[in-house]
């Protein structure tokens, strides 16, 4: 019972010691999405910083943008690959949560990435918004006055939004007119596909547009060539010189292709088993140095450039 006490207790101090290093897998480096988007999240910044008015380009110049000019605290942003093909888009909108759900989750505009270049989807107008639903769709509202509006369900695909489910009311004189997906359908049908668009609705985990410029400035750094040293060091995977969390999240990155080793010596330091494979097995393995357990390869010390 003694040896089993021993055990367990080493094998827990084990975990904590690997627990208290920040060993979650790091987001991909954003990088190219900070090059990529650069114009665009510089207009967004610029306005919400007062420096400029909206309109002054063609990027956007809704009335909600106009409305939120100078407010930097209004705006945020991030990156999501809303269709899946491999590509992340842009979002804009509110950072802060809303009680209302039109505030909630609308987004200020959308842009993706074609040939190369940053190509608006859509931007958000107050009679004509979108709002984030999650999952590639998009909860889409518009209306000319009282006498017609529109909603509908869209789904981001290919570059472009495809209606997916759409409701109708219009006005004329004394009549009431409600369709969905043009068949004709009664005012409460119409108000309980119009609450249940409104449910779909959530707010955007966004980044404050006021980190955009240190984010940008640390991403880009990253994204930097390395150079490799005269000296090579076992488990240095960022060729610093010193082995710590950060070369176990590299190997991470590398492992999960969100970063590419440019060069065969970073393989070299980055295999801390030495087996001839980098996989997460040398990430875990920096993981114990840190902690100051015991490792059966030489990470941290000097090997063999050839």
């Amino acid at each position: 019972m003694i040896k089993f006490k021993v055990v367990l207790s080493f094998f827990m101090a084990f975990v904590m010691a690997l627990y208290s290093i920040p060993f979650a897998m790091a987001s991909e480096n954003d990088a190219q999405y900070y090059k990529s988007y650069k114009d665009v999240l510089d207009y967004y910044y610029n306005v919400a910083s007062g420096t400029i008015s909206p309109g002054y380009n063609s990027i956007d110049n809704s009335d909600i943008l106009y409305q939120n000019k100078g407010y930097i605290n209004s705006f945020g942003y991030m990156f999501l690959d809303y269709d899946r093909d491999g590509v992340k888009e842009l979002f804009i909108g509110n950072p802060y949560g809303a009680d209302h759900w039109w505030d909630n989750s609308l987004i200020y505009a959308m842009f993706t990435i074609k040939n190369g270049s940053a190509k608006k989807v859509f931007s958000s107008w107050t009679r004509a918004s979108t709002h984030y639903c999650g999952d590639g769709i998009v909860f889409y509202t518009a209306s000319e006055g009282v006498s017609y509006g529109v909603y509908s369900l869209k789904e981001f695909s290919d570059g472009n939004l495809k209606g997916v489910d759409v409701v109708e009311r219009q006005f004329s004189g004394s009549s009431e007119t409600y369709r969905h997906n043009s068949d004709k359908i009664s005012n409460s049908k119409f108000n309980e596909l119009t609450k249940e668009f409104q449910k779909m609705t959530k707010h955007m985990d966004l980044i404050p547009l006021a980190q955009y410029p240190e984010n940008s400035k640390n991403a880009t750094e990253e994204d930097k060539e390395i150079v490799v040293p005269n000296v090579l060091v076992l488990g240095d995977s960022d060729f610093n010189g010193v082995v710590n969390v950060k070369d176990a999240t590299r190997i991470q990155k590398q492992v999960a292709g969100m970063v590419t080793y440019t060069a065969e010596e970073m393989y070299r330091v980055s295999d801390s088993d030495q087996n001839g494979e980098i996989n997460v097995k040398d990430a875990t393995l920096i993981q114990k140095f840190i902690a100051n357990l015991l490792v059966s390869t030489p990470i941290g010390e000097t090997i063999q450039i050839y």
